[in-house]
């Protein structure tokens, strides 16, 4: 039974997506999903800039696949976006000339060089975290608000702004979620801390690009923390001091949108397809993703079954064996209950010949009368011996009675027997005990 609703499991019904087995998906991951026209699993792949893919092989259901360079594209595929979201560190005054003349500038070439699939938003922080454009369509929104930037703050609340940035991210659709700090790495909250904002960004698969700054020899330890956040993060950390560095910025924002798409053909793939992806990496390492994908199956039920019995001819004989083997043995199973029912039903029964006429019901082949406990009707009468008389039911329907060598015998109809046929309303005595006999109809 286990085995017929296996095979009807595998061939005709199919399965929901599964999620690609991966650590974390900012480093190396992929999502398949079907393509009706033309038949394709499109497999949207992601890795960090730790990681240098130098060639893709593909497999389904164990079988190679040769993957065509002309349906490989690189992110972003038709439909995908990256979002980003811009934050700055507006904490300390002394920093007005820093961001006027080096921050602002340089997010503004960035914003200029925008592309089509990147949504931009723009927030400060210092005490407090604050949206200035939210993360929409292209830059202009936030290139607008640049205006409004400037460092009046004390405080700095760098932990917790940047768990609500990355908050701010985790509530969009797009497939690359990337956030860029600007900030000198000074965090004086207390209650977050660096393992809080690695956890979160782990989850809603966002990456940091830091950009520091450091007004002073003094501060460079605390740029630390920046350099340390982005690398938990898969991201990218910059040295905002670097005479390259609007160039810098904008490479490195394009360096965590890496992946691309592939095409595997599903021409002949009906139901669940097991899809398996190889990347080779630097110094020949490989890293292997998989995820079970569910191909549409619009075949007609003649055109499956055939398809089936053809590939997999194997599991319909033995399918169709454990179904044989099943049948028989029920058959036999309920001969042999049925018969046990028959068996165990009442045919007659002995009735005692005293005030209380007692009623006792005869089954089963063979019934043994006497005062020991063993016997199947016990009688407590001490003219009855141990083990008196035995009454057998025959094949052919005749019931018997026989005395087992009793001392005062068995007397059937006032006449002494050791073996008669008994008929309904015969009277049996043993010793003092009077019986009569009556057949149950049916």
């Amino acid at each position: 039974m286990r085995l017929t609703l296996y095979v009807f499991l595998v061939f005709f019904l199919p399965l929901s997506d599964a999620i690609a087995r991966d650590t974390d998906k900012r480093e190396l991951s992929m999502t398949c999903k079907e393509q009706l026209e033309p038949r394709m699993i499109n497999c949207d792949y992601r890795h960090g800039p730790g990681n240098s893919v130098k060639q893709i092989s593909g497999f389904l259901n164990s079988i190679e696949v040769q993957l065509d360079p002309k349906t490989h594209s690189v992110f972003p595929a038709i439909g995908e976006s990256s979002s980003v979201l811009v934050l700055l560190d507006v904490s300390d005054e002394r920093r007005s000339a820093t961001i006027k003349d080096f921050i602002l500038p340089s997010i503004s070439k960035l914003l200029d060089q925008s592309k089509p699939h990147q949504r931009f938003g723009l927030a400060v922080f210092d005490s407090e975290f604050k949206t200035l454009a939210p993360i929409v369509e292209g830059s202009a929104a936030s290139k607008g608000a640049l205006k409004d930037v400037s460092a009046k703050g004390l405080a700095t609340e760098f932990y917790k702004s940047i768990l609500k940035a990355v908050d701010v991210l985790e509530k969009t659709d797009s497939q690359r979620k990337i956030l860029i700090v600007v900030s000198d790495g000074k965090a004086e909250d207390t209650s977050y801390g660096r393992g809080d904002v690695v956890e979160a960004a782990k989850r809603a698969g966002v990456s940091v690009l830091s950009v520091g700054y450091s007004e002073r020899g003094s501060d460079a330890a605390y740029l630390q923390t920046l350099q340390r956040l982005s690398s938990d993060t898969h991201g990218i950390y910059l040295n905002g001091r670097s005479e390259r560095h609007t160039a810098e910025l904008i490479a490195s924002l394009n360096r965590l949108e890496l992946g691309g798409r592939v095409q595997i053909p599903a021409g002949k793939v009906f139901g669940v397809a097991r899809v398996k992806l190889v990347f080779g990496l630097d110094e020949g390492r490989t890293l292997t993703l998989s995820q079970d994908v569910a191909v549409t199956d619009d075949r007609s039920l003649q055109v499956k079954v055939v398809a089936s019995l053809s590939q997999h001819w194997y599991l319909w004989l033995a399918a169709l064996a454990l179904i044989t083997l099943l049948a028989v043995s029920g058959r036999l199973f309920l001969r042999r209950r049925a018969a046990a029912l028959l068996r165990n039903r009442p045919y007659g029964s002995l009735v005692e010949m005293d005030s209380k006429g007692t009623r006792h019901l005869l089954r089963g082949s063979a019934t043994r009368l006497g005062r020991g406990r063993d016997n199947d009707l016990v009688f407590t009468n001490n003219t009855v011996s141990l083990n008196h008389a035995e009454i057998h039911r025959r094949r052919d329907g005749r019931v018997l009675v026989a005395d087992l060598s009793s001392s005062n015998g068995v007397l059937l109809n006032s006449g002494r027997v050791s073996e008669a046929e008994l008929n309904s309303g015969d009277i049996l005595e043993l010793g003092e005990v009077r019986l009569r006999y009556e057949r149950l109809e049916g």
